[in-house]
């Protein structure tokens, strides 16, 4: 059986299309209407590829299933802000670039993308580097004000339990955002800021 190698484009709103999916004319298409957007979105995956149900793609149709189900579970996130990587076809482009021609393409969600397009992304993550810490920082305000509440009436201790196992919930997640952003941070000046500087000498 003849397998069907893809063939990669990123569009100016940093999505991957694959030039074999049978829909990649529709893709491409200029002036979309706010309804062809939307089923854009929906169609814009190996999943509504015939290459993935004839299961002649390069990729074979269970290994896009796995990949798939590792995006959903969020198992696989953008190397700059640590978001869940929303297309499938971007994990696939970048296995493919790996397997087949030895270069390790970074995921960078479509956000980080279109900031780096138009320059802004460490403007953009310092503000929500600096969002995340205010949220962090009054949650453990209220926390502790809520914490003495609870001691001085012991009605509400299990109220405060369930509020604080809530409020850790949250935390952690501002918490992580916190340290994704900073890791993506030092990836961006120690690889794209270097390599946009190298270009212009």
């Amino acid at each position: 059986m003849k397998f069907i190698e893809p063939s990669f484009e990123i569009d100016n709103k940093g999505r991957t299309m694959c030039k074999n999916h049978p829909y990649y004319q529709f893709f491409i298409t200029p002036h979309k209407s706010i309804y062809e957007e939307k089923q854009l979105e929906k169609i814009l995956t190996c999943k509504a590829c015939e290459h993935y149900y004839n299961n002649d793609c390069y990729f074979p149709k269970r290994e896009i299933d796995l990949i798939e189900r590792d995006r959903q579970r969020e198992r696989i996130k953008c190397v700059l802000c640590g978001n869940r990587i929303h297309r499938l076809l971007t994990i696939i482009q970048s296995l493919y670039y790996e397997a087949k021609f030895n270069v390790k393409v970074p995921l960078i969600c479509c956000d980080c993308h279109l900031s780096l397009n138009d320059q802004s992304f460490m403007q953009r993550t310092k503000l929500r580097l600096v969002g995340f810490i205010i949220s962090f920082l009054i949650s453990l305000y209220l926390i502790f004000y809520f914490f003495l509440a609870i001691l001085a009436v012991k009605v509400f201790i299990i109220i405060g339990l369930i509020f604080l196992i809530f409020w850790f919930s949250m935390s952690m997640k501002d918490i992580k955002k916190i340290l994704y952003l900073r890791e993506g941070r030092k990836y961006y000046q120690k690889f794209i800021s270097q390599s946009n500087v190298d270009e212009e000498s």
